[in-house]
């Protein structure tokens, strides 16, 4: 399957990227090397034909978001958002 190009999002920060596989593995590997958040983990949502915002959470997932915005001639836009850093 050849790559396919999606865009992600972590604030106001926007970059086109190649996501070699439709799994979310390889979509939270280029997060972390794009943006370099390293081990730190992540939310990652997208806007569905509805416009309803939301967490990708499996492979599935992901081959459905893909699918929606490729049907309608979009990019899949992903945004990102890192988790909170806790501690006392």
């Amino acid at each position: 399957m050849p790559a396919t190009t999606v865009k992600l999002m972590l604030g106001a920060d926007i970059r086109r990227a190649a996501l070699d596989a439709p799994t979310l593995a390889a979509l939270r590997a280029l997060v972390k090397t794009h943006f370099k958040l390293g081990a730190r983990a992540c939310r990652l949502l997208w806007v569905d034909d509805e416009g309803d915002r939301v967490t990708l959470t499996a492979d599935e997932q992901v081959q459905e978001a893909l699918a929606l915005a490729g049907s309608g001639g979009r990019l899949l836009k992903i945004e990102v958002l890192p988790a909170a850093v806790t501690g006392a």
